[in-house]
């Protein structure tokens, strides 16, 4: 009896030994992902590429980062909550793969081809990038990273931004199809260019101290120098005499020319031409000044 109790325990002293080897140690082999459970299912380098098992050094590092990563009160060990904050960011990652894989797996066969895992590597490249810019942008106290604070003004001029767009889309979609056709969008580019120049003018013009920008002050004189050229233009439109000034009659037809003006803009019915309408006018102007501009190299060419 002794001597089974102790063949049985030299049994179990081997198996448990051999069990022991092939668990630790990178020369033990390859461990099946399905066996590892909890440390092997998000692994980004072996997932996809038809390799099913991982070297025990690589579960044994992704064990420690999600240690790391998730071990929130120091402890050295999960919680219960800590475990599902770990799951929850798995999931995350899994769907975020998924899109990833949507969004680039041109060839619609459910996985990423070489060319399309590379297109997909340039547009995180791309992304990140604009990243760095959006921080060296917003990051105002210089500590590398964006603030609460910093964070909303990039989200506020982002959203800013998006509000251009759609202004822009509205604009220039002369067909409505919520779109920008390549003419839409070349009149577009054209009203940006003639903005542009006329901004340039301004600043050469008002930019009496030569810095290159307009300050207030200089701000303000060309403010005035506009409402003086209209005011001269409308004179000009209505002196038919040329006397530099309007009679009665004139006047009479300058009040008449602004009734049919009201009564063209004002789509509110208020009887008057709020901000809203004359910017809306202006825009329409502009668009269609625009929209001819980029029109005559097209007739040139026919």
């Amino acid at each position: 009896m002794k001597k089974n109790l102790v063949f049985i325990m030299i049994y179990l002293f081997l198996f448990n030994g051999s069990c022991f080897a092939q668990a630790g140690g990178s020369d033990a082999g390859p461990v099946a992902i399905s066996k590892v459970g909890e440390a092997g299912d998000n692994l980004d380098k072996n997932l996809g590429k038809g390799n099913d098992k991982v070297s025990p050094d690589l579960l044994k590092k992704k064990r420690e980062e999600n240690l790391k990563k998730f071990d929130t009160d120091s402890d050295g060990k999960l919680s219960e909550a800590e475990r599902k904050a770990m799951q929850a960011q798995r999931a995350d990652n899994k769907e975020k793969k998924e899109e990833h894989i949507k969004k680039f797996d041109t060839d619609g066969d459910g996985k990423l081809s070489d060319a399309e895992r590379e297109a997909m590597k340039a547009k995180q490249q791309e992304n990140k990038l604009k990243k760095e810019e959006h921080v060296k942008k917003f990051d105002t106290d210089g500590d590398g990273k964006l603030s609460d604070a910093e964070r909303e003004a990039m989200k506020a001029k982002q959203q800013e931004n998006k509000l251009k767009k759609e202004e822009h889309i509205k604009k220039f979609d002369t067909d409505g199809d919520g779109k920008l056709s390549e003419a839409e969008r070349k009149a577009m580019q054209a009203q940006r260019a003639e903005n542009k120049e006329k901004k340039e003018e301004h600043i050469k013009k008002f930019d009496t101290d030569g810095d290159g920008k307009l300050s207030d002050a200089e701000r303000e004189a060309m403010q005035a120098q506009k409402k003086e050229n209209k005011k001269e233009e409308r004179l000009k439109k209505f002196d038919t005499d040329g006397d530099g000034k309007l009679s009665d009659a004139e006047r009479a037809a300058r009040k008449d020319a602004k009734a049919k003006r009201i009564e063209k803009l004002d789509t509110d019915g208020s009887g008057k031409i709020e901000k809203a309408e004359k910017k809306a006018a202006r825009e329409a102007n502009k668009a269609g000044k625009a929209a001819k501009k980029a029109d005559k190299p097209m007739r040139k060419g026919k």
